[in-house]
């Protein structure tokens, strides 16, 4: 799966980079952001075992400055496993910064947020507080539409989670 995933980034990459009659319109001082995202992420081990899982992704940010967004996020979860199945939902306001000098359609970024996560289970319900730090590249298919392929790091009380997200993000 990493690997269909590389490919489709490496191919978006090449085509984000081939001379396109436009200049991205989206990073932009005042604009809005709404994204979707899959995440394939891996869980460490010190959480009993590791285990490989999808989350839905989605957030809404504004452009405080042409480099500086702030935004929101929300994620859903749901796992299951023999006999028992848990639901996971996470809020995390985030800001990033975007190197917006690099290419008209292609936006480096880096960030990070504070994670408030719950988790509900059969029988029992927990709440965390964490930390997320991510890096990507914003590779504009249209003036105000991009393809966003990640890496992203999470922390929470005994969770690690690292992996790749791909998403689509849509500028107003």
């Amino acid at each position: 799966m990493i690997k269909k995933i590389t490919t489709a980034v490496l191919l978006s990459a090449s085509l984000a980079t081939s001379s396109f009659a436009f200049e991205q319109q989206g990073v932009k001082e005042g604009n809005n952001v709404i994204g979707f995202d899959l995440r394939y992420t891996d869980t460490s081990p010190d959480v009993g075992g590791s285990s490989t899982t999808t989350t839905l992704f989605g957030s809404g940010s504004y452009f405080y400055t042409d480099n500086i967004e702030l935004g929101l996020g929300l994620s859903y979860n749901l796992s299951e496993s023999t006999g028992s199945k848990s639901e996971t939902t996470t809020l995390t306001p985030f800001v990033q910064y975007n190197f917006v000098d690099v290419s008209p359609t292609m936006v480096p970024y880096v960030g990070g947020g504070i994670s408030l996560q719950s988790t509900s289970s059969t029988g029992s319900s927990t709440s965390s507080t964490g930390f997320s730090f991510e890096g990507g590249l914003k590779m504009f298919m249209s003036e105000k539409t991009s393809i966003v392929p990640a890496l992203f790091f999470e922390s929470y009380d005994a969770v690690t989670v690292t992996g790749l997200k791909v998403g689509v993000q849509i500028y107003f």
